[in-house]
């Protein structure tokens, strides 16, 4: 199980002893593709969560309140594991991922060219799939970048 710790528990903590109280976390969960999407979305409504299709089956973003890091992964997992099997998890303050967020973290982007390189296919391959929109990417200007995560879950095709 992969744990993405992104904020100190000794911060949080301290925060926590001088009255601020509970903390809002986001949590991502990442299940293989043995769950029932519907009861999954149903489970995590409470929790203002979404569920998303990923590159190895599915993935849960929603938020809990814990006074520390530590116990937020921890109910995180508590909550995630009702609905299958999780291959990763991670929290982060709420606080952190709208802050991200605001300022608009793009994903590792890469070029036709790189892409085609990836892919093992021609540069003209790569506009096709582009065009067609079976592969997704984004024009800047005249350039198409293409996010690095749908040209890795195309290198089976």
């Amino acid at each position: 199980m992969l744990v993405d710790v992104r904020s100190s528990d000794a911060t949080l903590q301290g925060a926590t002893e001088e009255g601020i109280g509970p903390m809002e976390y986001t949590a991502t969960a990442h299940f293989a593709t043995n769950i029932d999407v519907d009861d999954v979305i149903e489970m995590f409504a409470p929790y203002h969560g979404a569920i998303a299709d990923s590159r190895d089956g599915y993935c849960a973003v929603y938020t809990v309140e814990a006074a520390t890091l530590s116990d937020a992964l921890t109910e995180a997992m508590t909550i995630a594991s009702r609905a299958g099997t999780v291959y990763a998890l991670g929290a982060e303050s709420t606080d952190f991922t709208d802050d991200q967020l605001k300022h608009g973290q793009l994903p590792p982007l890469v070029s036709v060219t790189e892409a085609a390189e990836w892919l093992d296919i021609s540069r003209q391959a790569v506009n096709e799939r582009l065009q067609a929109g079976t592969l997704p990417g984004s024009k800047v200007g005249n350039t198409w970048v293409i996010p690095l995560y749908a040209v890795l879950a195309n290198l089976d095709d």
